[in-house]
């Protein structure tokens, strides 16, 4: 059983290398920060819509295969906006909702952030980012439906941190989780 496990298990950090563009967009706050990892340099358009498809924002960018972008929503109306990332291996859409939160923050406020999004369902391809916040010493483990580790990796870093998962033939049930080991805050994710 474990063999089987351990062989769906295919994880690579630099598996995008076997993919065509990848993009995630995660949110902090009024801003949407869109991830895009391509195989090969080239030219990449993104192009934010609102619900009725009216060009909000775009913007054209040259990219040695991948870049982080943050884009502020705070003066827009809430509403359903369009996200699109297109290259020459195609175009990816991803719809978000945003609605502008009014809640204020204090000084004293030291929520970790963590992310874990889904790039692709077809192919169970799973980013994890930590965005930099000082010092951040987290770990990164992958349980199968059974509540066994299969993976675990310990994180040390003053940076923002960024790994692309592809779990290949996993069961649903398997849980991807992040911890950090000052807080003891877990963010996670289990696949469908």
């Amino acid at each position: 059983m474990k063999k089987l496990i351990v062989f769906c298990l295919l994880i690579s950090a630099v598996s995008v290398g076997y993919a065509k563009s990848n993009m995630a967009v995660l949110r902090s706050g009024d801003v949407f920060k869109v991830i895009y990892k391509g195989e090969s340099p080239s030219r990449v358009h993104v192009l934010i819509s609102n619900e009725t498809g009216e060009e909000v924002f775009r913007e054209d960018l040259t990219s040695n295969a991948g870049f982080i972008r943050p884009y502020n929503f705070s003066g827009l109306p809430n509403g359903n906006y369009s996200i699109s990332v297109k290259d020459s291996d195609g175009e990816k859409i991803e719809t978000v909702g945003y609605n502008e939160e009014k809640k204020v923050r204090s000084i004293d406020d030291n929520e970790w952030i963590a992310y874990i999004a889904q790039l692709s369902a077809s192919e169970n391809k799973f980013l994890v980012a930590v965005p930099k916040q000082g010092e951040s010493n987290f770990s990164i483990q992958i349980f199968d439906p059974a509540d066994q580790l299969v993976y675990s990796d310990e994180q040390k870093t003053n940076t923002h941190f960024g790994k692309i998962f592809k779990l290949k033939n996993c069961e649903s049930g398997t849980t991807i989780r992040v911890t950090n080991h000052k807080t003891g805050e877990t963010k996670a994710v289990k696949l469908n």
